[in-house]
């Protein structure tokens, strides 16, 4: 219409030019048509394809009837969700056909994807309203048969896991001599390479197949874990399925998930035992193979305290069986340990004290063992040499020339090299040359060198106290009269006190049977004190 207005107008006698007024007015429309003629085809066909991807994905779900019952609980939602934006899918509709129909009436050229993708909104609509109708027509029915065929799923579930309870509970997945059964022809078989060729390849090969990095787990063990597997699938099942029951508005109880958590308890006891005693084996081996030095007493403390608990809880919760005893008594037995390990950790312990302890185990050689020693009675062989040994006569069925020979041998070696040797300290004896010390046995002679340890380092603060207390203590003295080279103490009351405290202390000390090195000292501050009072 602007386009229409003439360039000039007569007006009575005048004569009105308006070609200013169109070359202001005409171009803004011109531009505005050309950018909505530009960006309109696009928004269309955004629009269009948006409806079509929002219209397909209830299609994709809905064009199929549902055969299971994860099936219809998708089939339920989308169907739901559909229902709920199906208004708004025909306002979207209605509001394209507004856009194609202007385009149509301004001859705006549309966009060839886009007028594709109008051109199938209304018929896809169409079918996707169809199949909801479908959908609400069948829901009742559906919902009855899936509501079956969940019941009759859940009952498959929890018979699963009443099975694997019930696998659980049998005597073989408790049952120690059946372990050592299962674990004994492997070591059969490397007991028996052992003593093949050692140079025969295919005899390596199994030996080195039999001793992998980290040792597999008994069968027993294996078992649990794949019941322990399958448990945990029947929960995740079974909380999918209580997901369905309450889409479905099935009524539940909080004991539906009993039998599954009973399965559960059965296996994680029956793992918890036996991951128990491996675990614990496992732990002492290496702690007999540690120094003295190196061992944590705190962290071997907490591992006492978590198994007691362990072991407790299992006595509890599992019946009678052959295992729980076989964990308890290797427990038992370090738990005999551990109070002398106490002692020999003792800080306070010093050379004096550790050469008194080595003396009560046996002495430097006796714990610097590498090797488990020799049953007494194992050879007729070892007896006579000891008899020799210890007598210096040769023992019976042994001639003088014989039992000679032995002797001259051991003298080779000068008796204070051979010490040297052997001498151990607590950053080299291990656990299990304690073991085989049988400290055990010495519990009380230990406890009693590290109580004087300690009784003696608390004599050695207290001297070392008193010996402060005099090195800092200044004295202060006047001018005795008009003598130049003549001074008296001033002030004594501090002095005075500090003399009776550390008289006191000296008393205390002397009056200690645990003196030890430090003897000679209490003896000095003894007189020096008197002297000075």
């Amino acid at each position: 219409k602007m386009k229409q207005i003439e360039a000039s107008y007569v007006i009575d006698s005048f004569l009105l030019d308006v070609q200013p007024v169109r070359k202001v007015l005409i171009p803004i429309p011109e531009q505005v048509l050309a950018q909505i003629s530009d960006r309109l085809p696009r928004v269309c066909s955004g629009k269009a394809q948006e409806f079509e991807s929002f219209v397909m994905k209830y299609h994709e779900v809905l064009k199929d009837r549902p055969t299971s019952v994860a099936q219809f609980i998708e089939y339920q939602k989308t169907y739901s969700l559909a229902n709920e934006h199906i208004a708004k899918l025909e306002k979207d509709h209605n509001h394209l056909v507004a856009l194609y129909g202007l385009m149509d009436m301004y001859e705006i050229a549309p966009d060839d994807p886009g007028r594709a993708f109008f051109q199938e909104c209304g018929p896809k609509l169409n079918v996707l309203k169809n199949e909801m109708g479908i959908a609400e027509r069948s829901q009742e029915n559906n919902r009855k048969t899936f509501t079956a065929e969940l019941e009759s799923n859940i009952e498959q579930v929890n018979r699963e896991a009443l099975q694997l309870s019930t696998d659980a509970q049998k005597s073989e997945m408790i049952d120690y001599e059946a372990y050592l059964s299962s674990i004994s022809p492997q070591d059969d078989l490397r007991d028996s390479l052992d003593v093949l060729d050692e140079s025969a390849p295919a005899q390596e090969n199994q030996i080195e197949e039999l001793e992998p990095d980290s040792p597999a787990p008994p069968p027993v063990l294996t078992t649990l874990h794949d019941f322990r597997s399958r448990v945990q699938t029947c929960t995740r099942t079974r909380k999918l399925y209580k997901e369905y029951q309450d889409f479905l508005n099935v009524p539940t109880s909080p004991d539906d998930m009993e039998i599954i958590n009973e399965a559960t308890s059965q296996v994680e006891r029956r793992i918890l035992l036996w991951e128990g005693l491996l675990n614990w084996e496992a732990q002492y081996d290496s702690w007999k193979q540690s120094q003295l030095e190196s061992l944590d007493i705190e962290l071997m403390n907490a591992e006492l305290v978590k198994y007691t608990k362990l072991m407790a809880r299992l006595d509890r919760e599992l019946p009678k069986n052959d295992v729980l005893p076989k964990l308890k008594s290797k427990v038992e037995e370090f738990r005999q340990v551990y109070p002398a390990l106490v002692d020999l950790k003792n800080i306070n312990i010093r050379q004096g004290h550790w050469e008194r302890i080595v003396e009560t185990l046996g002495g430097h050689d006796k714990l610097s063992r590498t090797e488990p020693p020799e049953d007494p009675g194992s050879s007729e062989g070892s007896r006579k040499s000891s008899a020799a040994h210890s007598t210096g006569r040769p023992a019976t069925g042994q001639t003088e020339s014989e039992a000679l020979d032995i002797v001259p041998e051991e003298s080779t070696v000068p008796e204070d090299q051979s010490t040297n040797q052997n001498q151990v300290t607590r950053d080299t004896v291990t656990l299990q040359a304690l073991l085989w010390a049988k400290v055990t046995e010495h519990k009380e002679e230990l406890a009693s060198i590290s109580a004087q340890a300690s009784s003696e380092a608390s004599l050695e603060e207290m001297l070392a106290k008193v010996s402060k207390t005099w090195n800092e203590t200044e004295y202060s003295v006047l001018r005795y009269k008009d003598y130049e080279d003549v001074f008296m103490l001033g002030g004594v009351d501090e002095l005075q006190a500090a003399l009776d405290d550390s008289m006191i202390t000296i008393a205390t000390l002397k009056g200690s049977r645990n003196l030890g090195a430090i003897a000679s000292d209490v003896e000095k501050w003894d007189k020096g004190l008197n002297l000075l009072g």
